[in-house]
């Protein structure tokens, strides 16, 4: 069955014509059931021979909410982040549903006071700051948690940042990602990266993550096409690790370029 929409075919035909690529196709709408979806994530403290996930929390592997669904709280550490405050003002969690339909939830900072999330979350997409003073960053660390226990966080969003920068992700039950292209970075002195996923290379799911793709990488970026797209199934997660390689230690950063490709 074809994806595109028959409204559009003039506008594909165009974009065609003066030749966008199927990327630039899928930015600008002109493929239905299709749209670009990035995932970012950073570690500045790579420093163990054992993986550590890229994420900005406090723990080598990144927590995920129980399968049987978890309320979720959030807090900062600084007073500014507040509706009237310098600071984060208003925060948008992502998350999935019981049925593992994309769900979106809006809520006020209270500063150093917790907001619980009404709904139970059952794995978590993207959390960032959507309103706010100065910069539209926040002036504290923000985490978010499961709720009654502060210490099992979840994703946070930094000081002086808008968003949380894991890169962990659970796939809705209506889509499947289609990975394109891995952007890794670092400065370090030798760290290898691996993209790992419960979505194996065999077109099945299991409930340990595997490894799809390493990387070694130094302190120059590296940029990686995937022709054909490695494909991550619906409701199976996705994340990058790192570690070092002899003496490397520092900061890496991963992003996952690709696209959601709506399944019946």
């Amino acid at each position: 069955m074809s994806t595109v929409d028959i409204t559009n075919n003039s506008k594909l035909e165009e974009a065609v014509k003066y030749g966008a690529t199927y990327m630039e196709q899928l930015a600008r709408g002109l493929h239905t059931g299709k749209r670009p979806a990035t995932v970012e994530g950073k570690n500045e403290g790579v420093n163990s021979d054992d993986w550590e996930d890229v994420w900005e929390g406090s723990t080598d592997l990144i927590p995920m909410p129980a399968l049987t669904g978890e309320l979720v709280t959030f807090k900062s550490d600084d007073s500014q982040d507040n509706p009237t405050g310098n600071g984060a003002r208003e925060v948008v969690l992502e998350y999935l549903d019981y049925n593992g339909h994309l769900k979106e939830a809006v809520k006020p900072t209270n500063g150093t006071g917790e907001i619980i999330f009404d709904d139970l979350v059952y794995g978590i997409i993207d959390f960032y700051v959507s309103d706010g003073g100065t910069g539209l960053v926040a002036s504290g660390d923000i985490n978010l948690y499961r709720n009654g226990t502060p210490s099992r966080v979840y994703v946070n969003i930094k000081a002086g940042g808008n968003k949380s920068l894991s890169s962990l992700r659970t796939i809705p039950s209506n889509v499947k990602y289609m990975i394109t292209g891995i952007i890794i970075s670092g400065d370090t002195n030798g760290t290898e990266v691996a993209i790992r996923s419960t979505s194996t290379d065999r077109g099945g799911i299991t409930d340990e993550f595997q490894y799809r793709t390493l990387v070694d990488v130094k302190d120059s970026a590296i940029s990686i096409c995937l022709d054909p797209p490695m494909v991550i199934l619906p409701r199976s997660s996705i994340k990058a690790s790192a570690r070092k390689i002899g003496q490397g230690q520092g900061k890496v950063a991963v992003t996952i370029n690709g696209y959601l490709e709506e399944v019946d």
